[in-house]
């Protein structure tokens, strides 16, 4: 007896990050229209072409009036087209998505920084990519000719030239066989868009499809550096202009002069360079105290007196002086200086985690066992602090669960005596936290707890759980559950107050607000960063043995980071002279510079703003640099590793567990 299989009526072939996992999930929700489980099947373009496989290939699809599967890769790879015409039905139907070519190839730049790492990528062969956006463009075509590479891994550039993808198809099907979409259209109509791929499909358009406002598979974050977004528009008008012939639709959303771009040298964002005139003042002339530099609106100005600035940084404001990046002998002028910067102090007094979160670098399970800041030295922290009337932040947390051990109580205890004016505050996961506990902690002397929500082990994000969490907290606590806020997708706040203790309570979503701490875990922060970094001057940050870190991400108990520690206060450092006079000066110099090119800290989104890197900006922050480091342009990888060797005195103490 004969087996008849059904065959797809549809396929959807592309194109990559355009959009297609959203619109494929959305339209599995229509109950005329079957797709199979899994989202793209690579019959085409990766398996045994055959009887036999094609024969496994079709027993995955059910029928229906709509029957199809959508692989975004069939689009760019040629040998598709040839197999599909072979295989499948005369009249079958294609629907491509198309979006933006730049910000396409950016999102898939995005995609392989953030994902190809994971061992499960590795596996199936992925290639690591290290190079920056701009370097990968460039090696393109290399990379490709090479044969190292699949084709469709490092094709950021190759795969938005849509127009030649669709003449290919065109010498072997029709026109009329094809829906051809725009993700820009999808955005800002998405119910207009569906009814239209509905009819094409021949499928009821009145289906009422759900959340079609929920964003899929969001790959990219940050910005890309004007002159190459500006070089990439060059290189793909050509394609652009061909393709407005084929959809007979003008595309100027996606041309440069439509929003007013403002091209940058090729020269590279580092070395732009502005004539001085009354906008791009000479920093050295200026005579009054330092107020404000730059906001997000970049409509900041720059004053400046003896070398020493001020920098308004979103809501943050940076002291900036040449004594940050040469270091000073006089004991009066580090203690000056460090009251003048640091307006948090965080102190990781014990190791411990309870939990093994996948966002974490603790999920290797690092932190099970206990060890502690000596006590000595704490207090010694403490009496630096007293000595100079320390009044700002004070924190007791970094990797650790600080309510998984009793000492915390004491530790801020000694905290509130030594630093009576300052604001103590710490974080936690809430597994230890009820009444009890909350009032020990008032009762220590904390000011603000925050208070982070997580969801289940190895789970997506869920709404309903989270929101559950946070009543469970409401209910043990006693609090009042007046308001919860939120940003769809991103997560929920909500604030308490116990006997004029702050509570936060925070659940984030870290598939979409994650970091990836320097490189250790796989987060949502694949952008190569624009931004400088501040936390080296604002912040002073010890783990539980001693090291001193330039930011919150680097996580010494992994052999990956050791190497971009700061020193460390065993070896007998004040805080003052860890601070000024370590290798926190080597930091400073590589961090205070638009595109940091700092490994570690290349994909970090923590306080990225990518639309503070304008030419403007640009030049102002280079204008500092020429007055507080003059002929400092060491940088790079190698020299900020040297140095920062260099400037490392070996701890006696750094080997010994605490």
């Amino acid at each position: 007896m004969t087996q008849h299989f059904v065959q797809p009526t549809f396929l959807g072939i592309g194109a990559a990050k355009c959009g297609t996992t959203a619109i494929a999930g959305h339209l599995s929700e229509h109950p005329e229209v079957s797709m199979p489980s899994k989202k793209e099947m690579h019959y085409f373009d990766e398996q045994p072409f055959n009887t036999e496989s094609l024969t496994t290939y079709l027993k995955c699809f059910s029928p229906n009036k709509a029957v199809g599967e959508f692989t975004p890769s069939y689009l760019f790879m040629k040998t598709c087209r040839d197999r599909i015409h072979e295989a499948l039905s005369p009249g079958l139907k294609f629907v491509v998505i198309l979006r933006d070519p730049v910000k396409r190839a950016y999102s898939h730049y995005c995609h392989a920084i953030r994902n190809w790492r994971d061992p499960f990528y590795r596996k199936l062969g992925y290639p690591v990519e290290n190079l920056l956006f701009e370097e990968a463009i460039g090696a393109e075509p290399e990379r490709l000719q090479s044969g190292k590479y699949h084709i469709r891994h490092l094709s950021y550039f190759s795969k938005g030239l849509y127009a030649d993808q669709l003449e290919w198809y065109f010498q072997k099907f029709s026109k009329k066989q094809f829906f051809i979409g725009l993700l820009e259209d999808f955005v800002q109509n998405p119910q207009d868009f569906m009814k239209a791929l509905c009819r094409f499909l021949d499928v009821d358009d009145t289906y009422p499809f759900k959340h079609l406002d929920r964003v899929v598979n969001a790959q990219t974050s940050g910005a890309i550096p004007v002159h190459v977004k500006t070089n990439l528009y060059h290189r793909y008008r050509p394609s652009i202009e061909v393709l407005e012939t084929i959809l007979n639709r003008d595309l100027s959303i996606w041309k440069p002069e439509s929003r007013a771009e403002n091209p940058i040298s090729n020269n590279g964002p580092n070395n732009v360079k502005c004539a001085m005139d009354a906008n791009h003042p000479d920093m050295s002339a200026l005579g009054s105290d330092a107020v404000k530099l730059i906001n997000r609106k970049t409509s900041g100005r720059i004053q400046a007196t003896d070398h020493s600035f001020w920098l308004k940084f979103s809501k943050q404001r940076i002291h900036i002086s040449k004594g940050h990046f040469t270091g000073l002998d006089d004991e009066a002028e580090k203690k000056k200086l460090f009251k003048q910067s640091v307006g948090k102090v965080c102190i990781e007094v014990f190791s411990r985690c309870n939990r093994t979160c996948g966002f974490c670098p603790n999920a290797g399970g690092t932190r099970q066992k206990q060890q502690y800041l000596d006590e000595s030295l704490y207090l010694n922290i403490l009496q630096d602090l007293s000595d100079i009337g320390y009044s700002a932040t004070f924190g007791f947390h970094q990797y650790n669960e600080p309510l998984s051990d009793p000492v915390i109580f004491k530790r801020i205890a000694q905290a509130r005596v030594y630093l009576p004016g300052a604001r103590l505050y710490t974080t936690t996961n809430g597994d230890f936290l009820d009444k009890a506990c909350l009032a020990a902690l008032h009762d220590a002397g904390l000011n603000m707890l925050n208070i982070s929500v997580y969801g289940r082990a190895n789970r997506p994000f869920e709404d309903d759980y989270i929101l559950g969490r946070i009543r469970h907290f409401s209910d043990t606590l006693a609090l009042p559950l007046k308001s919860i806020s939120s940003v769809h997708g991103h997560g929920y706040h909500f604030s308490g107050n116990y006997q004029g203790l702050a509570l936060h309570f925070h659940a984030r979503n870290f598939e979409v607000q994650g970091f990836d701490r320097g490189g250790l875990v796989s987060s949502s922060s694949p952008a190569v960063r624009t931004s400088p970094c501040f936390s080296p001057f604002s912040q002073l940050i010890v783990n539980y043995a001693g090291y001193i870190k330039p930011c919150c991400n680097i996580y010494p108990d992994s052999p990956e980071h050791t190497p971009y520690t700061a020193g460390n206060l065993y070896n007998g450092w004040s805080i003052f002279d860890g601070y000024v006079n370590g290798p926190l000066k080597t930091w400073r110099k590589h961090m205070f510079t638009f595109y940091p090119d700092v490994e570690v800290c290349r994909t970090c989104t923590r306080l990225e703003f990518p639309d503070l890197a304008t030419r403007r900006n640009i030049d102002l922050i280079d204008s500092m640099r020429d007055v507080v480091m003059p002929g400092d342009n060491n940088t790079g990888r190698s020299v900020f590793l040297d140095t920062l060797q260099k400037d490392r005195q070996p701890a006696e103490n750094e080997n010994v567990a605490c």
